[in-house]
């Protein structure tokens, strides 16, 4: 291994290092209060699914009862709806939203050139030479 390889390995082991510690750092911070933010984690609505994680497992919005969500909770009340529907519905929706992200992608990307077996086809080569 000659030395710039080796240089380069232990360049690229101490950018790792601090990489991760820097990942434990933001991961263990919080460790010892997770479970303060449960409640919030239950009223917010999946991106996705335009649901709440509450309301995707029983079927209905909970009602909060402290400052504003209780009133808002009252009014956009649906009442009941089938958990198995809500997923269904959810389900569909995400499939939706992949395709349109396939075809935004695929919509990117030029067409190649397709060949029938037997076709002529010529090939040009440019050659650059260091001289």
């Amino acid at each position: 291994m000659s030395v710039d390889e080796q240089i380069l390995i232990q360049r690229g082991d101490a950018e790792l290092d601090k990489t991760i510690s820097i990942f434990k750092k933001r991961k263990f911070e919080r460790h010892k209060d997770w479970d303060l933010r449960m409640k919030e984690l239950d009223r917010n609505l999946n991106k996705a699914s335009n649901k709440n994680p509450f309301q995707m497992l029983h079927g209905y919005s909970p009602r909060f009862n402290n400052g504003i969500l209780g009133k808002q909770a009252d009014e956009s009340s649906e009442g009941w709806t089938d958990p198995a529907e809500i997923q269904t519905s959810s389900h569909e929706r995400i499939e939706n939203m992949q395709k349109k992200m396939k075809d935004a992608y695929n919509k990117k990307k030029c067409v190649t050139t397709t060949y029938k077996s037997g076709q002529a086809v010529v090939m040009k080569n440019d050659f650059v030479t260091d001289r």
